[in-house]
């Protein structure tokens, strides 16, 4: 296997999805930290507590 035709050998398909996750990941991240599609201005006097109610949700779906 010493000579590169093993299972552990680098090819330029492996490569060119191990740079496609990374700009993925990096995207998701951007994504993430910068919140450009988080929650809108609230519409109504209530948009505040429906959106506590939904952080709620989400976070005690997350801690399962």
């Amino acid at each position: 296997m010493a000579d590169g035709s093993g299972p552990g050998r680098v090819t330029s398909s492996g490569i060119a999805l191990a740079g496609l996750l990374l700009i993925l990941i990096l995207a998701s991240l951007y994504l993430f930290i910068a919140q450009p599609y988080w929650f809108p201005v609230l519409a109504s006097e209530h948009g505040g507590r429906i959106d506590s109610l939904f952080g709620t949700v989400l976070g005690g779906l997350l801690a399962r």
